[in-house]
Order: structure tokens, then C-alpha cells, then sequence
């Protein structure tokens, strides 16, 4: 098993996480249609403002910065 350490995710994978359980709490007839939930997600980021988008860039930011503090040689 390898120590390395996983790459943070990034502003769409962090918000995909928190809008994918909402979603399926909303809807649990969609938990098993991956590809579904999926367009839902997608089409809900499109349609958000950079100003929306800005908290997961923001967190996104501070993993990477712990990332990179993590794994440096």
C-alpha cells in the first residue's frame, strides 16, 4: 500500500461531492443513476456566477496550499 498522499480535489469535485448528496436526499430514486445525478450536477455548475463558484475555489485553494505543504521534498 503506497503512503502517497491523493491530490486535493478540485473547485468542481469539491462542490460535486456536497451537491451529489443533497441531490440523491432530494431525490433517492436517482442514487443509483450515476450518470444522472451527474448531468444534474454539471448543469448546476454551468449555470452558477464566479461569484457562486468562488467558496469551492476557495477551498479548493487552501487543499492544494496543504497539499503542496505536505509533499514537499
Amino acid at each position: 500500500m503506497s503512503n502517497k498522499v491523493k491530490r486535493p480535489m478540485n473547485a468542481y469535485m469539491l462542490f460535486s461531492k456536497e451537491k451529489r448528496s443533497e441531490i440523491i436526499q432530494q431525490k433517492p430514486e436517482l442514487k443509483s443513476k450515476v450518470a444522472e445525478v451527474a448531468k444534474l450536477i454539471g448543469n448546476h455548475w454551468k449555470e452558477m456566477t464566479n461569484e457562486e463558484k468562488g467558496k469551492y475555489v476557495k477551498m479548493a485553494e487552501e487543499y492544494k496550499k496543504i497539499y503542496e505543504t505536505e509533499n514537499q521534498k
